[in-house]
């Protein structure tokens, strides 16, 4: 038997071997991953506000946050791929105070964007905000699926059916593992914006706060993009609101090494792609960290790294793949091929510079939140008309950074009423300091504390009515010489004006408060306004001796309205209201309130006095009674048509109708009632006395 001769190998040649043997099979697996694996695609649910607050606006737009949110969301429809998975959800839409009003209304599938546009069109919100039971909802829809699963929550206001969304943050997971929650807040304050981020930090999503249209849009814009359900990049770059989180990972996700110093590529070891973004050819990679995406250039292949940084090391098998870059209003794509061994370099150039704007506020500093810079490309020449401009970005805050590409721009800066633009020219390579400074003040208003409440005020639990605060400027060309310069229902609105002075006007039901404020420039002023209306329940009661079904029919139907008059003012203000029972916000003061019991002549009256922040029940009780008026029975026979003509006391006229057998709530009194058929007169003097029901027949 011949011996065959054994060959001592190196450790470190046979780890190689090994390790080229596993990169071999990662390139079989990364070729048939969309097919072998069958990993789900990204499926995301929109869940929409549909509470009542929605009709609201914000300030200083003229179209509903529902207008405002739903064409934003229409529009980004629009972008997607047409078998994107994506559906849509809804709270409050269908029933008023129902805190069960959930509803998936669209399934997560492809192709649902038509479905979805018809669906926003018939948005209706009338209800409360039962957004914790949705945000459940919408994950049981998204189900346990392989694939990347996103919420993207919009709405206006925290849940207001005693739900705690943090705490069902778990439950949320639970029903979609790995789910990434994004929410887009509109018009919230900032420290109700921040209590979400309890879902959107530990899920990897974001927080986008929109206190404008621009900021709806870029907002939902960006969270569709982090939910992975854009097609390909846009031709326009994305505007930004706030900073957000990475996007989700999708397959064989690989952690994002920390940004190390420049060093040279390694020529041997395992195969390795540099990722690192570069203003101009040859620079260092600029200090900020970018978004990236590198995907296997196969067709439907997933991202094999999704990640944030500078100068990242990502080790990949070998093979051709495509690089996604975005830094602030900049991206970029590049092919590159990661080599069998070593570092391949996957350097993007991006032909951009570095903008650093800083706001200066004065002595307001606080007023920079409420800030928005809008970038607009004028293009080499500029523009003749920067009106006819489109945005490509928005900013919001005190200081920012951001990377714009080499071009020519005009920003753009408001708060409040003032504006101020600035062309601009961004050199690539170039880092270009901005400071922007607006003469602007600061009004905070709120609405003094009610006094001790005596007997007979307000109860403690009852309800607060709105408040609507609104700010006038004098100006000599609209009537009255006021204009209006912006309103708030929030119960403590802040408004950022230009110096100057202005009338506020506080104003709940039929009572204001109204101030004069004079604001400098840089200026934060506070101001409380004394506004204690006093409520007045009105009702009108009409008591019969003896009640009947004919009765309480009559009564369901019969009109009921009150004259309000206030006496201790010269001249006498009056107004009037139509509604049986109603609570009434008015003035402190002495009213004479007259109460109009059906369509004839039952009146009731009666004098009150009532203090600041006192509720008043006041019960009119009518003096009258129902009669009920028909013909004998032989003069019925030759009638068809039947005029009805009523008289009081004193033959005056009071009533008249064409009924067949009329029915009439009096005054208590005597009176005349006369009926004209085509071929003769009838007459009859009745009395009706208070609390009386009775039937009036006219035989001659």
């Amino acid at each position: 038997v011949r011996r065959r001769r054994l060959t001592t190998v190196p450790v470190h040649v046979m780890v190689s071997t090994i390790f080229r043997q596993f990169v071999i099979a990662g390139i079989g697996w990364f070729s048939c991953a969309p097919v072998c694996i069958a990993a789900d695609p990204p499926t995301a649910i929109v869940v929409f506000d549909g509470s009542g607050s929605m009709w609201g606006k914000l300030d200083g737009e003229k179209q509903t946050k529902l207008v405002l949110a739903r064409d934003a969301i229409k529009l980004s429809i629009a972008k997607l791929k047409p078998d994107a998975r994506v559906g849509l959800a809804s709270f409050g839409h269908r029933r008023s105070a129902d805190c069960t009003d959930v509803q998936v209304i669209v399934p997560p599938e492809g192709g649902t964007g038509e479905r979805m546009n018809t669906v926003l069109d018939k948005h209706n919100p009338r209800g409360k905000g039962p957004l914790t039971l949705a945000l459940k909802e919408a994950a049981k829809a998204l189900g346990k699926g392989t694939g990347p699963k996103s919420l993207i929550l919009i709405h206006d206001d925290l849940d207001n059916c005693q739900q705690d969304t943090c705490a069902a943050l778990g439950e949320i997971q639970a029903s979609a593992p790995g789910v990434h929650i994004s929410v887009i807040g509109l018009g919230l304050k900032p420290e109700e914006s921040q209590r979400l981020m309890c879902l959107t930090k530990p899920t990897g999503g974001s927080l986008f706060d929109a206190q404008n249209a621009a900021q709806i849009t870029s907002g939902i814009d960006d969270a569709v993009r982090l939910a992975s359900l854009d097609a390909t990049p846009q031709d326009a770059p994305a505007s930004r609101v706030t900073a957000a989180a990475p996007p989700p990972t999708a397959v064989a996700p690989v952690a994002a090494p920390a940004v190390q110093q420049r060093s040279p590529l390694a020529a041997t070891g395992p195969p390795a792609l540099r990722l690192a973004a570069l203003l101009t050819p040859g620079a260092v990679p600029h200090p900020h960290s970018v978004r990236w995406s590198v995907t296997p250039e196969l067709a439907g292949a997933l991202p094999a790294f999704t990640g944030s940084g500078q100068d990242v090391l990502v080790p990949l098998p070998a093979g051709p793949y495509i690089i996604e870059v975005q830094d602030g209003l900049v991206r970029a794509t590049q092919r590159v091929a990661v080599r069998e061994a070593g570092h391949t370099t996957g350097d993007i150039v991006l032909t951009a510079g570095v903008l650093n704007l800083k706001l200066a506020a004065g002595r307001d500093a606080a007023s920079v939140a409420l800030t928005t810079i809008t970038i607009f490309e004028l293009g080499a020449a500029g523009a003749a008309d920067p009106r006819a401009l489109k945005p490509i970005g928005v900013l919001t805050g005190r200081e920012d950074t951001i990377t714009l590409p080499a071009a020519r721009y005009l920003l753009r800066l408001q708060r409040g009423p003032q504006v101020v633009e600035r062309p601009m020219t961004i050199t690539a390579g170039r880092t270009e300091d901005l400071d922007l400074a607006l003469n602007t003040s600061r009004l905070s208003l709120s609405l003094a504390a009610a006094p001790t409440q005596a007997q007979g005020s307000a109860a403690a639990g009852e309800p607060q009515p709105m408040t609507l605060f609104t700010i006038f400027e004098d100006d000599p060309d609209v009537p009255k010489g006021r204009r209006e310069v912006t309103r708030s229902v929030a119960p403590e609105p802040d408004f950022v004006l230009a110096p100057g002075t202005y009338y506020v006007v506080a104003r709940q039901g039929r009572v204001e408060a109204r101030e004069r404020v004079t604001l400098n420039a840089g200026e934060s002023v506070r101001k409380e306004l004394a506004l204690f209306p006093a409520r007045i329940k009105l009702s009108s009661r009409l008591s019969l001796s003896q009640p009947s079904a004919v009765d309480a029919r009559d009564r369901a139907a019969t009109p009921i309205g009150y004259r309000i008059e206030r006496l201790d003012v010269v001249p006498a203000e009056a107004f009037t209201v139509n509604e049986a029972v109603t609570t009434l916000l008015v003035p402190a003061g002495r009213y004479r309130i007259e109460a109009r019991h059906g369509r004839v002549n039952a009146r009731a009256s009666r004098e009150v006095t009532i203090g600041p922040g006192e509720t008043r029940d006041v019960v009119l009780e009518q003096n009258a009674g129902i009669a009920q008026f028909r013909l004998g029975v032989e003069a019925l026979a030759s009638a068809a048509d039947i005029f009805w003509e009523l008289r009081d006391g004193a033959g005056r006229p009071v009533w008249t109708t064409v009924q067949w057998r009329p029915t009439a709530i009096l005054q208590a009194g005597r009176y005349t009632v006369a009926a004209e058929t085509r071929d003769k007169r009838y007459q009859q003097t009745f009395e009706i006395r208070a609390g009386e029901q009775r039937t009036i027949e006219v035989v001659n």
